[in-house]
């Protein structure tokens, strides 16, 4: 039972190393745009733009970065709730939808194990000495990765 809870709270502790969220704000001019259209998701309330821009004029807010372990049971748990993360943060910041600008995954080590395992045998008859052995060894290894996503946040302008 110590072990457990102190595996929880080594977990705890170090869970904010595993998703980083971070929205910086854009200022300069041209922050007035009008897309062609793209394709185009909603989640939580939020639009999720791909392969193009909204069809309507928007405004550029700022620029969110993403970044999560992608592997393992930790990283497919984090993957499951990245749209809602980003959903969650820019209505946080006031925005209506983002863009996608780049999504990558990183590879940042990798994870193994092996086993291995032996048996022998020896005879001895009349000063005469036989011996046998048999061995066997199996290697798995896979890689960890990390996902780097950046999204464009944006407000849509009434005309």
């Amino acid at each position: 039972m110590k072990k457990l809870l102190t595996f929880i709270s080594l977990f705890i502790l170090f869970s904010g190393q595993i998703f980083a969220q971070e929205f910086i704000a854009y200022e300069g001019k041209n922050t007035i745009k009008e897309g062609d259209g793209g394709a185009k998701k909603t989640v939580d309330g939020i639009d999720f733009w791909s392969d193009g821009a909204p069809p309507y004029k928007y405004q550029i807010m700022g620029f969110i970065t993403d970044r999560r372990h992608k592997t393992g049971l930790v990283g497919k748990f984090r993957m499951s709730s990245l749209e809602s993360d980003i959903a969650e943060l820019a209505k946080n910041k006031g925005g209506d939808a983002v863009i996608s600008i780049s999504s990558e995954s990183e590879v940042v080590g990798l994870i193994g194990q092996n086993f291995g395992s032996a048996t022998g045998s020896a005879t001895t008859m009349g000063g005469v000495t036989t011996g046998s052995a048999i061995g066997s060894s199996t290697i798995t290894s896979q890689a960890v990765q990390k996902q780097n996503n950046k999204y464009m946040l944006v407000k849509y302008l009434k005309e």
